[in-house]
């Protein structure tokens, strides 16, 4: 059986008798082209699932509870950036009187994950139980976003958002 070589592969001792170095280098950049391909479909799919994220918090009877302030800014800056209507209220708004829920349908519980995120998620969910309002609570789309743009924040939202979001409009 013969095995085609160049020069260098065929006096190389290193080399294994059934490859060439050129072989080795053609295939590897079959691999990365096929790979940026990859990547690319991939980053695509990640900017569709975000842009249907926010699309589905946008709903006219949805409402979102943030932690604070800075999140609900960052719920706005998201509303100029994209053109939607993203409701939100913040965490002490619902623990006060929560009356911004009485038309809501839908409700999207935001929360930061960390230990204190997780500790205002689990008292906001008894909150909205005891207000007998006829709505759906919805905590894994929140968790889901941030998984997408891997951060652990709501505010932290604005850069990665931008850079995921890239060339896909």
């Amino acid at each position: 059986m013969a095995y085609l070589h160049c020069a260098s592969c065929v006096h190389s001792s290193a080399r294994n008798k059934y490859t060439c170095h050129k072989i080795d280098i053609i295939a590897r950049v079959d691999y990365l082209a096929s790979f940026k391909e990859r990547n690319r479909e991939r980053e695509n799919g990640r900017a569709k699932s975000l842009y249907n994220i926010f699309e589905k918090i946008s709903a006219e009877d949805a409402v979102c509870i943030v932690e604070g302030l800075h999140d609900v800014n960052v719920l706005r800056y998201i509303n100029s950036l994209l053109g939607i209507n993203i409701k939100a209220i913040t965490y002490d708004s619902l623990m006060n009187d929560g009356k911004e829920l009485e038309d809501a349908r839908q409700v999207f519980v935001m929360m930061d994950d960390d230990y204190g995120g997780r500790i205002k998620e689990a008292s906001a969910l008894h909150k909205l139980n005891s207000l007998n309002y006829a709505i759906s609570v919805d905590t894994v789309t929140g968790k889901r976003m941030l998984g997408l743009l891997g951060i652990k924040c709501v505010e932290q939202i604005k850069r990665p958002l931008e850079n995921a979001l890239d060339g896909f409009f």
